[in-house]
């Protein structure tokens, strides 16, 4: 399965031996393509977004790996260029990267698609963690001793020798049960998956993660005098959709 994985916190001639570790642990296929930069790397298919990674931001020093589709990317760039300066061949990484860091987290809820990605904010010294408003790609973290790493497969996290194996039976539960986790628990206790239209954010200087909801849903209910009423607005939600 194509995806991204990196870390904060190493150094040295440890950081490009691990990186390309777990870069490669993620490579199913020969022809899956492999690229790395500074502390991040993704795996992907070769056949969409076939720019390279990570893509960087010259004015602010920030670069950043993505993985999916932003369906809309067209608007979303067209709504950017008021903002910021961007191409019109801009990939979607970096119609990502530059979106981020010119709205924040306000700039996801405008974003349609199913995608991860992952930010390192040079400015602020955080590396940043997102994802699709649904989360249907599945994006594991690790938070240990000065050290956050995150991957798209939790095998990738577990052979850096910097993650606990010990199981969660909570998790084992909820996976079994139900064919998915819960929230963010995993299997293994050590392991978060950053759940559905939320951000991870990990500040190295103070060595401290937060995770933020940019997506909640709320139920407002509709009166309806018949059921005929009812359903003609349930097939018009859907072909909205």
């Amino acid at each position: 399965m194509p995806g991204i994985g990196g870390f904060a916190g190493a150094s040295g001639t440890e950081s490009a031996t691990l990186l390309s570790k777990m870069v490669q642990s993620m490579c199913h296929f020969s022809w899956h393509v492999l690229e790395a930069g500074i502390g991040l790397g993704r795996v992907s298919l070769g056949i969409l977004n076939t720019e390279p990674q990570p893509v960087f931001d010259s004015a602010s020093s920030s670069y950043a790996v993505f993985d999916g589709e932003i369906y809309d990317s067209h608007s979303v760039r067209d709504r950017l260029s008021g903002l910021t300066e961007i191409a019109k061949d801009t990939s979607q990484a970096e119609i990502l990267l530059k979106g981020y860091l010119a709205e924040g987290a306000s700039f996801l809820n405008s974003v349609q698609g199913k995608f991860t990605a992952a930010i390192w904010v040079a400015t602020k010294k955080q590396l940043v963690l997102v994802n699709d408003c649904f989360g249907m790609k599945p994006l594991y973290y690790v938070h240990n001793q000065k050290w956050f790493g995150f991957a798209s497969e939790i095998k990738a996290l577990l052979l850096t020798g910097r993650v606990s194996s010990t199981y969660d039976p909570k998790g084992i539960a909820q996976f079994f049960g139900f064919g998915h986790y819960w929230n963010n628990e995993t299997m293994y206790k050590s392991i978060r998956v950053l759940p559905g239209g939320a951000i991870v954010t990990y500040d190295v200087e103070s060595d401290q993660i937060s995770v933020e909801k940019y997506q909640n849903y709320s139920i407002s209910p509709e009166q309806f005098t018949n059921r005929k009423e009812a359903l003609d607005k349930v097939d018009q939600v859907f072909q909205s959709a």
